[in-house]
């Protein structure tokens, strides 16, 4: 029987991994596939944008790519990263 601190410590393993995989997490703590949409990009708020920033690969597509530009824009408008959000978001 596993007790909690070893639960979370898997949960954290497979998050960390999904990131090397190149998924993300939403806030909700699901995982996310592939690019946001632009349309999910001007609805989100700064730790969202964080998690994208830091988590999401730089794009292969130019719409990707583009989705990323809008990411870094917004994000900085937002004001960037502090130390408080980084580690909130982790890695």
């Amino acid at each position: 029987m596993y007790s909690w601190l070893r639960f979370r410590s898997l949960i954290q393993t497979e998050e960390s991994l999904s990131v090397m995989r190149g998924r993300s997490w939403e806030a909700n703590g699901r995982p996310m596939k592939g690019f946001p949409t632009l349309a999910q990009v001007e609805k989100a708020d700064n730790e969202q944008l964080a998690r994208w920033f830091r988590f999401l690969p730089s794009g292969e597509t130019v719409s990707d790519q583009k989705i990323m530009e809008r990411i870094a824009e917004r994000f900085e408008k937002l004001g960037g990263m502090t130390a408080e959000l980084s580690k909130k978001i982790g890695m």
